[in-house]
């Protein structure tokens, strides 16, 4: 009787005890589970933290005649998707701001703000000697002081007859919208490391003939992980 005792008393413990195991069981595996997503997720996080670039230029310029004075400051940053070892893309963005005034004469000067903006998409093909080939569609809108008849001077400076006041003595400004194709090489001091600064040279296939100003763009910038 004793033993039957016995046996019924470890019938009843394993039986109280196979539920619990079985959810033991039950939580490793979703424990085996869980981890194994956050780790796959921490594995894309990383790669796409390692195909990511980063980049951004700057512009400084101070300019003038005996009438006229300007000052403008501008930044272009951007970011790289690494396709593969060597080829990368992405967006690009400009961003400039120019403050000027025009002597009028008898002490009449007027100030003037303008805010130019752009944007498109770049492709680059890099080297290991650190130089690359760069190309770039950009649309800008830039706004531009106008004569009386609303020609701008980098628009058609040949028929541009001088600033134009208005009756609350300001400047006429009008926005010009027009789009570049650049194509250019450059260097990128990066190799081994994370940081890096780069020269380019790019030359525009859509500048217009009719204006003074050269087809060609130089920029100087900072790159992070190119």
């Amino acid at each position: 009787m004793k033993n039957v005792f016995r046996i019924t008393f470890l019938v009843l413990i394993a039986l109280f005890m196979l539920p619990e195991d079985m959810d033991a069981q039950r939580r490793r595996k979703k424990k085996k589970k869980k981890k194994k997503k956050t780790e796959q997720k921490a594995d894309n996080a990383i790669n796409w933290q390692e195909r990511l670039w980063y980049g951004a230029g700057g512009s400084l310029n101070f300019g003038g005649t005996n009438q006229q004075s300007e000052f403008t400051i501008g930044l272009s940053p951007m970011v790289g998707f690494k396709i593969n070892k060597w080829f990368s893309a992405g967006p690009r963005a400009e961003l400039s701001y120019t403050s000027g005034r025009v002597d009028f004469g008898f002490s009449n000067i007027i100030t003037y703000n303008q805010l130019d903006y752009g944007g498109g998409l770049f492709a680059r093909a890099k080297s290991p000697f650190g130089i690359y080939a760069h190309t770039e569609y950009i649309l800008r809108g830039d706004e531009c002081l106008t004569d009386q008849n609303g020609i701008c001077a980098i628009e058609n400076p040949s028929r541009f007859g001088g600033v134009q006041i208005t009756l609350d003595d300001k400047l006429e400004t009008k926005r010009l919208f027009r789009d570049s194709y650049y194509v250019g090489v450059g260097y990128n001091s990066s190799g081994f490391s994370k940081f890096g600064y780069e020269i380019q040279l790019n030359y525009d296939l859509l500048a217009p003939e009719d204006v003074v100003n050269l087809p060609i763009d130089l920029r100087v910038g900072f790159t992070y992980n190119f």
